[in-house]
């Protein structure tokens, strides 16, 4: 049976935050096998979103402000592929700015190799768990 690409993105964000990376690779997997690699974009277009979130409730910006990539991600020139996408891409979407989001995530799939989409996906996926487990909960305060 196939399950709604919904309801494994829910499970491989709830596996992330546990620190189980052997059982989110599984889910991406089944992702992949059921919905097809295009589906891929879909999920980091919701982790984009769950680290704009977060990043929202961490530290509200001001009228007018916008985020850095820097900000999430020092020494940018050190950075792998996947993480500096992420940071790219997580701060157009926290930004609002769909536009560039899109564009990145449309270069990206365009023109990669299998290696190169996974590095992208584990990285926003890192970045946006990471970001999410610093949001304090209702049990923190």
């Amino acid at each position: 049976m196939t399950d709604p690409p919904t309801d494994l993105f829910m499970q491989a964000v709830e596996e992330g935050l546990a620190g189980n990376t052997e059982s989110v690779l599984r889910i991406l997997d089944r992702i992949v096998d059921e919905h097809g690699v295009p589906m891929l974009g879909g999920v980091i277009a919701g982790l984009g979103q769950i680290a704009a979130h977060a990043l929202a409730r961490l530290r509200p910006l001001g009228h007018g402000d916008m985020w850095a990539t820097q900000s999430l991600v020092p020494n940018l020139d050190d950075q792998d592929p996947g993480d500096l996408f992420a940071a790219r891409y997580v701060v157009a979407t926290a930004n609002g700015d769909n536009d560039t989001a899109s564009a990145l995530l449309r270069t990206e799939f365009a023109h990669a190799e299998p290696e190169r989409i996974h590095q992208i996906v584990m990285g926003t996926f890192g970045l946006a768990i990471s970001l999410l487990r610093l949001v304090p909960t209702d049990t923190d305060r």
